[in-house]
């Protein structure tokens, strides 16, 4: 039989072997319980609990160098290009300026890339000055963009379909309320380990079906013994009643 051992103060069970057993009939309970591999199992926990730490921080420590990777590359754009045009709409009744636009031609009507930035916000267009704007920051405070990349981000609220690892082996659909965590757990270590788990439970079953034959065991032999008690009661009190009987016979001669 298998029981587990749970160590509160480090925060670990182990399975353990059941080796030897001393059972009380009278008491109708065990006295003592002897337990086998409990330092193995102990430090094959421990190592392998060592181990998922070993693999957090791994990947922990990958997110500031996707970050300055992130940084590198913006800076690569900006600082890398040459040329481009600078254009400031204006009234046409005031003269003042209301518009500023950075393209990749001499022309508005020739620029297909374009920054375009006025009161109403900054964005910037691959298909010319009328848009789409599908990188922008607009007045009212919202951001519009296809990838953000963040080394800090505070919100009340984040509303999203899927949140998802990195390297996409981890996510969480929202939508579906579905979790799947394969970074440290594989599909295959999470059919051993529950195949092990169904293995204790079918022990500890059979166990207390063992315990419960034994404890019926011990009724049985417990009403056999009353029976015989109550046989020998009897028959004490015939001998007795015998023993009364002659008694008086012996009176009367």
């Amino acid at each position: 039989d298998t029981v587990t051992i749970r160590h509160s103060s480090l925060g670990v069970s182990v399975s353990a072997m059941v080796i030897e057993t001393v059972y009380d009939t009278l008491a109708e309970r065990y006295k003592s319980i002897s337990l086998g591999q409990s330092k193995s199992n102990m430090i094959t926990t421990i190592s392998e609990v060592q181990s998922t730490v070993d693999k957090v921080e791994s990947t922990v420590g990958r997110f500031p160098k996707l970050l300055q990777t992130a940084i590198g590359k913006a800076t690569g754009l900006i600082t890398g290009q040459s040329g481009g045009y600078v254009v400031i709409n204006t009234d046409s009744e005031s003269g003042q300026p209301y518009e500023l636009l950075i393209l990749d031609a001499p022309s508005i009507d020739e620029a297909v890339n374009v920054w375009r930035w006025n009161v109403g916000g900054l964005g910037f267009s691959h298909s010319g000055y009328n848009g789409s704007y599908k990188t922008a920051i607009t007045a009212d405070g919202q951001i519009v963009a296809d990838f953000i990349t963040s080394g800090s981000l505070v919100a009340n609220i984040i509303k999203a379909g899927v949140i998802q690892s990195q390297d996409g082996s981890s996510w969480w659909d929202l939508e579906s309320g579905e979790v799947v965590l394969r970074a440290y757990v594989s599909t295959d270590e999470f059919a051993e380990k529950s195949a092990y788990f169904q293995q204790n439970v079918d022990g500890l079953n059979s166990y207390v079906a063992t315990l419960t034959e034994t404890m019926e065991s011990v009724s049985n032999e417990q009403g056999i013994l009353e029976e015989r008690l109550q046989s020998s009661e009897s028959r004490l009190s015939q001998l007795q009643h015998t023993v009364n009987g002659l008694s008086v016979t012996m009176q009367e001669q």
